[in-house]
């Protein structure tokens, strides 16, 4: 339906004005004579103009496309969506990483204390100087830091010497020049390969342009908002340790140990793919291995425990044939990725985790009238670093054809 969609851009040095036309999902925007915004020139990088295209807005976007006219067009840092009967707008960086949290998978930071994106916050407005940032997974702030990832931040002034990525460098002569996002608030933070569980942040500002008060935040890719885990009264100039707040502990989701005895997940299904029987039930195996008898394993539900010290979360199942089998839950991994797989780029280095494996090549037939083929005999998946031990094979092979 009928929507506003404001940009905020720059156009430095002294360039004439640049016209640059707004297509919708290929087609040219209405709302001006051929979806033209003339974006004009400010003369300040460090300057940031808005403006508006009032036009109808499709179901379904999936592309908004600018083409600016000239050799240097605008610097689009971001834009908004504003639909007329949904008054908070939805905010997309354009230029750099995003909010969104694509990708990141499927439960709430509220559950997990896991984010791909965090941040410290302040509603000052102006401009803020942070010196420093770092994120810990120890509450108080020690150990390494989590420094794999693409720094982000509301703007910044004078680019190129003010940027982001100055908190993370070690050094606090450096400093992020911190300016504000569309909404007058100022943030810097980190966006992380994958989703990292961070327990402490510490950071220093300018004591000239510092701030008083703070929030830590972190991206909720199921409420698509940020979520403040941490606030308070800020020192200007002084470095602070913020320790966040605690939340649902990882084996809620997957277990810390080897055989498992922490796990208290949603898993009901043996390694090979039967269904749990309830531990509140008889049938059709009778036991022991009740609440009643070991009140601290949680035995709820048909979940896999391992309420009495065997090799590996298990359970009872509700076939005659089998009356128990092993589970396959998985590990919490929260391992800081290496350089070189960081440099390499491979998300599966870093994440460790997925629900689809694949082997794949790529074939040059460009002198070739045949048409490419690929013969796999076998294809076994482990779970140890030497191919030994159990398969996986549990699940539904893919293939391109």
């Amino acid at each position: 339906g009928d929507c506003a969609i404001k940009f905020r851009y720059a156009v430095g040095g002294y360039y004439e004005e640049r016209p640059c036309q707004v297509s919708i999902n290929g087609v040219i925007a209405s709302g001006t004579e051929q979806g033209i915004l003339p974006f004009v020139n400010n003369y300040d990088w460090t300057l940031w103009i808005y403006d508006t295209l009032d036009t109808n807005c499709p179901p379904g976007i999936q592309t908004i496309r600018l083409t600016c006219a000239g050799k240097r067009g605008p610097h689009i840092d971001s834009f908004e969506m504003i639909p007329t009967d949904a008054p908070p707008p939805t905010r997309h960086l354009v230029m750099g990483p995003g909010d969104g949290g694509n990708g990141d998978g499927g439960n709430s930071v509220t559950e997990t204390g896991r984010s791909k994106q965090w941040r410290i916050w302040t509603d000052k407005g102006g401009v803020w100087d942070v010196k420093d940032l770092d994120f810990y997974r120890t509450t108080d702030c020690t150990g390494n830091t989590l420094s794999h990832g693409t720094p982000i931040s509301s703007g910044y002034g004078q680019i190129g010497s003010f940027g982001p990525e100055n908190v993370f460098d070690g050094s606090e002569d450096s400093k992020w020049g911190g300016r504000e996002d569309n909404n007058g608030y100022l943030w810097v933070g980190m966006e992380f390969s994958g989703r990292r569980k961070i327990r402490c942040i510490s950071f220093l500002d300018d004591e000239t342009n510092g701030a008083t008060e703070f929030e830590v935040q972190a991206w909720d890719i199921i409420t698509n908002t940020w979520v403040a885990v941490n606030y308070g009264d800020h020192i200007v100039g002084a470095r602070q340790n913020v320790p966040l707040l605690d939340f649902a502990p990882d084996n809620t989701f997957c277990s810390t140990e080897t055989k498992n005895m922490d796990y208290r997940g949603t898993l009901a299904s043996t390694s090979s793919g039967v269904t749990c029987q309830r531990w509140d039930s008889q049938s059709p195996h009778s036991h022991t291995r009740t609440h009643a008898e070991y009140p601290s394993s949680g035995l709820v539900g048909n979940y896999c425990r391992n309420p009495d010290g065997e090799d590996r979360a298990w359970c009872y199942t509700t076939s005659s044939a089998a009356r128990w089998g092993y589970c396959d839950v998985p590990a919490c991994d929260d391992t800081e990725p290496t350089q070189d797989s960081a440099e390499e780029g491979a998300e599966i280095a870093l994440s460790k985790t997925s629900k689809k494996w694949r082997i794949w090549a790529h074939e040059d037939n460009s002198t070739s009238t045949n048409t490419p083929m690929w013969d796999v005999k076998d294809l076994v998946f482990y779970s140890a670093t030497d191919c030994t031990g159990d398969k996986i094979n549990i699940g539904t092979p893919i293939s391109s054809g």
